[in-house]
């Protein structure tokens, strides 16, 4: 007697559920791409480049956990004197509600990678860009998992967007995120003519997380490079990543033009110039305290017998930052460094 009727109400009820189901994916796909679009105009405002990214489809995994499938895409980021296209892929991302007050909520990124693509702007030297391109060819970022719980009020969720992302901006300057994450991936990386293959963790410092290479792996790195990193440079390098190629390329470079220029005017002091010239590039692409923690690292293998050496490296380091400080173009370094009284041009004349 009730059998028809209760198939019935059935059949509607499923028929419902399937149309609020369908709905919601499409209201959740449409926000999914509304969140991409603000969070690549963040990362716009912030100077940090643009990009295109997309996801393959979205579905509900549990009844209180979302999944995104395949997110692809491009991101164009400006490193020194170049804009790099990086092509970025996530496998999976899921996000859990952790709260049945709608504000807590953990989110995973799964088998995720970073992979230089190309050289959209390039500087002024052709030979140097073209170096980079090849480089970069050999260079990735991959990772096994990043997770992260955090707070965000569903009535606001732009604010929570734009406080991960600046966040996740300090990451990747090497500075501690207040974040509740860990990672565990892989970085790739063609320094010099060596090849720098890292293990990446988050680890704790203070209240939030910084990225670090592991040191023993950095360390490997510098022995088959044959460059006597001191355990401060071998820290700063594991503590700093994203960092690692340009900080390598402008000791390179310094050492380069330093013995070239020398060869043309024998009246410049190489040693000298070369910490100048090296100082100066990292104030001018960092900042002056960054670029003192590099150089200060350098000096830590000189032993009490090179007291005087180091103490010349260090004064030359200073005016160098002084010198990138004060707007110097680097054409006028080499004239600055034959006659201003500051540099010291030989452990022989600072004794006299």
């Amino acid at each position: 007697m009730y059998r028809k009727p209760l198939l019935s109400i059935a059949i509607v009820l499923v028929v419902a559920l399937s149309f609020i189901y369908y709905a919601g994916i499409g209201y959740i796909e449409s926000y999914s791409r509304e969140g991409l679009q603000t969070a690549m105009q963040y990362l716009q405002r912030r100077g940090l480049g643009s990009g295109r990214v997309s996801f393959e489809n979205v579905q509900y995994s549990s009844p209180r956990s979302l999944l995104w499938k395949n997110l692809r895409g491009t991101l164009n980021v400006r490193t020194g004197k170049d804009v790099i296209e990086l092509f970025v892929s996530a496998g999976e991302i899921e996000i859990w509600l952790e709260s049945i007050r709608f504000d807590q909520y953990r989110l995973e990124v799964r088998n995720f990678s970073f992979r230089p693509n190309r050289i959209i702007e390039r500087g002024d030297d052709e030979a140097r860009a073209e170096r980079v391109k090849q480089k970069l060819q050999k260079s990735a970022f991959q990772g096994n998992i990043f997770r992260l719980n955090f707070t965000m009020n569903p009535l606001e969720p732009e604010k929570a967007l734009e406080n991960i992302v600046s966040e996740l901006i300090e990451l990747t300057k090497g500075e501690a995120a207040m974040l509740d994450a860990e990672m565990s991936a892989s970085l790739s990386l063609i320094l010099g003519d060596s090849p720098l293959r890292g293990r990446l963790a988050l680890i704790p410092k203070g209240q939030g997380v910084v990225v670090s290479l592991d040191e023993n792996d950095v360390r490997t790195f510098a022995r088959k490079a044959k460059d006597q990193l001191t355990e401060g440079e071998v820290r700063i390098v594991a503590q700093n990543p994203f960092r690692a190629g340009e900080l390598m390329s402008i000791k390179g470079y310094a050492v380069r033009k330093a013995i070239e220029l020398s060869k043309k005017d024998p009246q410049l002091p190489q040693d000298a110039y070369r910490h100048v010239l090296w100082s100066y590039l990292l104030t001018k692409r960092f900042n002056a305290e960054f670029a003192k923690r590099v150089t200060d690292a350098h000096e830590e293998k000189k032993e009490v017998k090179d007291y005087f050496d180091k103490e010349m490296d260090l004064i030359n380091n200073r005016i160098g930052r002084r010198f990138a400080q004060n707007n110097y173009s680097e054409e006028e370094l080499a004239h600055l460094v034959k006659t201003d009284p500051g540099v010291v041009h030989s452990i022989s004349n600072e004794e006299k």
